[in-house]
């Protein structure tokens, strides 16, 4: 299971310039197990709360992919196309080792540094781009840990 949530700074651009915005991503995907190893297809959704509009988005990164930078969901907002992108910094990640109410043995490999990048394109250029550098919260939850991940925390 991984869960991204991003609340955007409301006066945060990109370009330089402080423009008033009021909004915030999440989103979750999950790969349930059945018996033994055997996995079904993942199941995504997420939104792109912004302005007061609800939008709902899907990853574009594939599953198979999801440990590689970037981390990529889009959807579309009345007449403009938005992508949301996350870049994980998985030396400043921390992983936490926790047994699910099964007894499964489970990771949390988490960062409240990851890097999250709105951009709306219109028909008309240019793209309005939005940033939160180095302050989005992001949760992977795996039943592999991911060795790019060195800091640890006791279990839980």
């Amino acid at each position: 299971m991984e869960h991204a949530q991003d609340a955007l700074d409301p006066k945060r651009s990109c370009g330089g310039t402080d423009i008033p915005v009021q909004g915030y991503v999440t989103g979750i995907t999950a790969q349930q197990r059945l018996l033994g190893r055997l996995s079904l297809q993942p199941l995504s959704f997420g939104h792109l709360f912004w302005n007061e509009k609800q939008l709902p988005i899907r990853p574009t990164t594939r599953w198979q992919n999801r440990w590689r930078d970037p981390w990529e969901w889009k959807g579309s907002l009345e007449a403009e196309d938005v992508t949301v992108t996350l870049t994980l910094p998985w030396h400043e990640m921390v992983l936490a080792e926790y047994d699910d109410l099964a007894g499964h043995q489970l990771y949390c490999h988490h960062t409240d540094r990851a890097d999250c990048f709105v951009i709306f394109r219109t028909p008309q250029p240019p793209p309005r781009v939005f940033c939160l550098t180095g302050m989005a919260h992001l949760e992977i939850g795996s039943w592999d840990i991911d060795p790019r991940v060195t800091h640890r925390v006791m279990q839980l």
